[in-house]
């Protein structure tokens, strides 16, 4: 992805774009790419897309296959994290004990920071 020559004295010399382009790869993972696909994504820098408007497409392909792989796992994540609350009212309610009051709240402030997270 980034190339690099060395120098008289041995010290790596990259292109003006190497920023950015990090900049682009960073953001990439931090959307949820690994670095296999992200090596296949056409990389945007300096306001420029590398290769055709054809490349371009395919970017935007793979961006909305990720999205859609991600709503998948939160679906997953949701129908998991009822199934868990499910698991804990019928133990609760099985042994007459009842979840202490502090513990509910926690549950709940977990639960909104969840959604915001997952919402972001």
């Amino acid at each position: 992805m980034i190339r690099s020559e060395r120098s008289s004295n041995g010290y790596r010399e990259y292109h003006s774009e190497a920023v950015e382009i990090v900049k682009v790869i960073r953001m990439l993972l931090h959307c949820g790419f690994g670095t296999r696909q992200i090596l296949e994504v056409p990389l945007c820098a300096g306001g420029r897309i590398e290769g055709s408007p054809e490349a371009c497409a395919a970017s935007i392909r793979m961006h909305n296959a990720k999205l859609k792989e991600l709503d998948s796992l939160i679906e997953v994540l949701e129908q998991r994290r009822k199934n868990l609350l499910d698991r804990i009212e019928l133990h609760t309610s099985r042994r007459g004990q009842d979840v202490p009051r502090l513990e509910v709240n926690e549950i709940a402030h977990r639960n909104s920071l969840m959604h915001q997270r997952l919402k972001r």
